[in-house]
């Protein structure tokens, strides 16, 4: 509207000199509210997002719950950003059952793009947290031959190779954990999930009646690789923290280090748990209390 204005003052009688410097910059006068709209835009679309990653839970509740559908003054992909960033506040909380709900409502979702390929991995992440391997699966083959963009199918590839692991498929491992590994910095979810590999696939992780053979430096590679990914693990998946102890304490225990080992089960009292974090815990304090 103030471009308009000046453009229509600029040609009226008494506003020679406004004329004299409007109409030369005019082009670039123009440009201005595009880029305030466009930025304005694009930050409406990514502000539910932007509450999660500063742990502001309640405020990406009550920002996206509103927001969840499109309409002439909302697009398609911002309503689809907004579903998705409400229900990874509610996988924050834990709430898996609302999380899948939503995930599972998305409103014409797009064949292709990063949106598709965002909402298919978090319907893995959310099958994953429940144990739910078949709807796993199939949020996964809806997408299987879209490659591109790259780094959000790397995301979508570590899924995958959780799922392989969870099922003991060490090929399909290893497959997808060398596509989420392509091209750019291994990211924390993909390093999560090696470190789970090497406990499950590692031939050299000793067993209960070998305790300490494994090399040390092995073992100490993956505790720091560990201890430099929980907290940005725990910023997308906050339920995890238990599993994490957990695997933390498997390692110390498989390393020899048994009293550091029940110390480190012992502070999953104040941990946050879902089913599967609970169920690890009580696999390794089964494990650890053995012997």
């Amino acid at each position: 509207m103030a471009f308009l204005a000046g453009a229509f003052l600029a040609f009226q009688p008494g506003w020679e000199e406004w004329a004299e410097f409007f109409v030369p910059r005019a082009v670039f006068l123009v440009a201005i509210p595009y880029v305030l709209l466009l930025s304005y835009l694009f930050l409406r679309a990514q502000l539910g997002l932007w509450f999660l990653r500063r742990g502001k839970v309640e405020e990406a509740i009550a920002y996206c719950e509103p927001r969840l559908t499109h309409s002439l003054m909302r697009s398609r992909g911002e309503a689809l950003g907004n579903r998705i960033a409400l229900a990874r506040a509610f996988v924050w909380r834990g709430d898996y059952e609302r999380a899948r709900e939503l995930l599972a409502k998305a409103d014409s979702p797009p064949k292709r793009g990063r949106a598709r390929l965002e909402l298919a991995r978090w319907r893995m992440e959310v099958a994953l947290r429940e144990e739910n391997l078949v709807r796993c699966h199939r949020a996964f083959d809806e997408v299987a031959g879209q490659l591109r963009p790259a780094s959000a199918r790397r995301e979508l590839e570590a899924c995958r190779a959780e799922l392989a692991l969870r099922e003991g498929d060490r090929g399909a491992f290893e497959t997808a954990l060398g596509r989420a590994n392509w091209k750019g910095k291994s990211l924390p979810r993909t390093q999560w999930v090696e470190v789970l590999g090497a406990l499950r696939f590692d031939p050299t992780v000793g067993s209960a009646g070998k305790i300490g053979n494994k090399d040390d430096a092995d073992l100490a590679v993956h505790l720091e690789v560990l201890d430099s990914i929980q907290e940005a693990l725990l910023n997308l998946l906050p339920q995890v923290e238990g599993e994490v102890l957990s695997i933390r304490a498997e390692l110390l225990y498989r390393d020899g280090h048994l009293e550091e080992a029940r110390q480190q089960l012992a502070s999953l009292e104040s941990a946050r748990c879902d089913a599967r974090s609970r169920y690890e815990a009580e696999r390794v304090r089964a494990l650890v209390e053995a012997l």
